[in-house]
């Protein structure tokens, strides 16, 4: 605990002194002020991993270098609905993000609604 005497001087003493000094109206306590962490926060619209033929839909990717968050999101509308809660803030996807996410999912969303027409009874959708 830290404590500033009456003089002026501070000092890092024993809780149990510390209270003690405090009682006797000799120092009060100094409370150390906690600074917020300032959010880092990166966004990125990538392509999906290729298996063989196949490429795997699009996603979002973020990263904070303040608190070590990551993540990836996926689906038709998680440029609108992703929320990243990290270092105590809300983040929202970035709206340059959220185009060029849009841009990368537009040939899987018309992929699906292609099959959807034909009536392709074994696609289960992206």
């Amino acid at each position: 605990m830290q404590v500033k005497y009456v003089d002026g001087t501070t000092a890092h003493v024993h809780p149990d002194m510390g209270r003690g000094l405090i009682a006797a109206k000799l120092a009060e306590e100094i409370i150390p002020v906690v600074k917020k962490p300032i959010p880092n926060i990166q966004w990125a619209a990538r392509r999906g991993n290729r298996v063989d033929d196949t490429e795997e839909p699009p996603f979002i990717y973020s990263y904070c270098s303040t608190c070590g968050h990551k993540g990836i999101t996926t689906g038709p509308t998680a440029h609108l609905t992703t929320q990243i809660r990290h270092c105590g803030t809300v983040d929202l996807v970035p709206t340059h993000i959220g185009k060029q996410f849009k841009e990368l999912r537009a040939p899987f969303d018309a992929a699906i609604a292609s099959r959807k027409r034909k009536g392709d009874a074994k696609f289960k959708g992206y």
